[in-house]
């Protein structure tokens, strides 16, 4: 009897314990049904901002439709209800050591003419984004499409979009970069940054480079350097696209001196 009953405590110690296991690899919550869908014209939409992706060595255009694209501000709340936002992620011309290939503007070169990848989209309208539960993005709901409009994840999955989104914040209304829309900076790879009143990044230029800043300050922040006064305004993040004349390389000053914006 005892036996019997120290393997009955273990099965039922097990069956605890599956049930745990089972609990903590439930798929979090997300939509059943597709209430995103597939914008077929989205191509002829604004292109709001276009960045360049060092990691995986992408270039991922983002599109807009009329509401989004009316955005100026970018802040906490800001995207109509209606707002439509699709990413495209292109593959990049690599050179032979599989880095990608600048053209003359310093930007990543996209490989072919035509959009074969996946289509990400975002719709904003009252009441979407509650089916994510715990990993609500106000009221932003996703799904990815082929480009025929067939899923590439369905609504069912869509939940690791709200879960990575979800960290960007309600600061810009949980999408990505769109400072690089507001504030009108292109998503060329910086060569510096302006980080806590100081250069962080590279600070030599060649002759005829095209130099890349983002302030990642407050304040609209003013360099002397190559004999000439530089600004780079604020808030985060503000693009200085500028090439060197000089005939020789040179070199970023320290700041000298801050403007409010």
């Amino acid at each position: 009897m005892k036996s019997f009953r120290a393997i009955f405590a273990a099965g039922a110690i097990l069956a605890a314990g599956l049930a745990i296991v089972a609990e903590s690899q439930t798929t979090p919550p997300a939509p059943t049904v597709d209430r995103v869908f597939f914008p077929a014209d989205y191509q002829n939409w604004q292109v709001l901002y276009t960045i360049d992706r060092p990691d995986n060595k992408q270039q991922r255009v983002i599109y807009g439709n009329d509401l989004a694209a009316a955005v100026i501000r970018g802040g906490e709340w800001d995207y109509p209800q209606g707002s439509i936002l699709v990413m495209e992620t292109w593959p990049t011309v690599k050179d032979d050591q599989g880095n990608p290939v600048l053209d003359e503007n310093g930007r990543f070169v996209k490989m072919g003419d035509t959009y074969a990848g996946t289509v990400f989209v975002s719709r904003k309208g009252p009441g979407l984004g509650v089916d994510y539960g715990p990993n609500r993005n106000g009221d932003w709901a996703y799904t990815a499409y082929h480009t025929d409009g067939t899923f590439q994840t369905v609504p069912q999955n869509t939940f690791s979009c709200a879960a990575c989104h979800l960290q960007v914040g309600t600061g810009t209304d949980f999408v990505f970069h769109n400072t690089l829309h507001t504030n009108g900076a292109s998503g060329a790879l910086p060569n510096n940054v302006i980080l806590n009143y100081k250069f962080v990044g590279e600070n030599t230029v060649k002759v005829g480079q095209t130099y890349t800043v983002y302030n990642q300050d407050v304040l609209t922040h003013t360099s002397s350097s190559w004999m000439m006064a530089v600004s780079v305004p604020a808030p985060s993040p503000r693009e200085l696209r500028l090439r060197s004349c000089q005939p020789s390389p040179a070199r970023i000053s320290t700041i000298a001196q801050f403007t409010p914006p």
